[in-house]
């Protein structure tokens, strides 16, 4: 039985929200679509010849700026990786701070397609896609990020990769998260590739959270929105990482299940 495709975009436009404890904050959001019957599917032998994952050891060929920034990104989780070996000495510790949404190796497979998307949307990657090959994992990405700074380009990457391993979860019957779950954790997967970032990069990326202005690029304000929601108060800052991890994804969640295109995309 061949399966729908789904289309999992982040758009540009920022949504205003009011949370619980009544700040009112900007979140942009990614909008999972399940496409008509008439879009490409994938049959399931094909897929049997995916569900692998990624088995290569050099980068496919990209544009320079997208292999600079799936370079950045290989290299901070490969750092990470280096450090928990050596100083994550407990489950506890492995839990917190080891980057665990998809592995490094997965950015040897993506293959950035720049095109004008159209419609606010800033990238997408579809689940299903007849695109979609043995070591090859196209992610869509709207041409405004050809001139984005390469760390900002990341954090949109980084979002749709993650993506990317929940479409091989599914593949590999791993995957129970439902519509709305898949985003908050795509959402939660930027901010824990911003912590594994160097101080240099973080200090760029707060330089632009920090200015007077409205006109945020999505990337940040996006981050803003999520360190906002650290910070609201509900948990001890910096000293209860369960009670900050529940409090952002429920936050997230609701963000997301009280938008009316999640409603109808979810069914909800």
């Amino acid at each position: 039985m061949k399966k729908k495709s789904q289309k999992l975009r982040l758009f540009l436009p920022a949504l205003l929200a009011v949370l619980a404890v009544g700040v009112i904050v900007a979140l942009i959001f990614s909008k999972q679509r399940t496409q008509s019957i008439s879009e490409p599917v994938a049959s399931p032998i094909a897929e049997l010849n995916i569900k692998d994952g990624c088995t290569r050891t050099t980068r496919l060929e990209n544009d320079p700026q997208y292999d600079r920034a799936l370079s950045l990104i290989q290299q901070r989780i490969d750092d990470n990786e280096k450090w928990c070996d050596k100083y994550c000495e407990t489950g506890d510790y492995e839990t917190k701070l080891r980057f665990h949404h998809f592995p490094a190796s997965l950015t040897n497979c993506i293959k950035i397609v720049e095109e004008k998307i159209g419609g606010g949307a800033e990238g997408y990657f579809t689940f299903h896609s007849e695109d979609i090959k043995p070591n090859y994992f196209p992610i869509t990405v709207d041409s405004s990020y050809s001139l984005s700074d390469d760390t900002l380009t990341a954090l949109l990457i980084t979002h749709e990769m993650t993506h990317v391993q929940q479409y091989l979860d599914t593949l590999n019957s791993k995957d129970n998260l439902s519509c709305r779950d898949k985003e908050v954790e795509a959402f939660v997967s930027q901010i824990d590739f911003y912590t594994k970032l160097s101080n240099e990069e973080i200090s760029s990326v707060v330089l632009k959270m920090n200015e007077e202005n409205d006109d945020k690029h999505p990337q940040v304000a996006m981050l803003k929105t999520m360190i906002d929601i650290n910070r609201d108060g509900t948990c001890p800052l910096f000293t209860d990482d369960e009670c900050s991890q529940k409090n952002l994804r429920s936050k997230l969640f609701q963000l997301i299940s009280d938008n009316p295109s999640y409603q109808h995309q979810c069914e909800l």
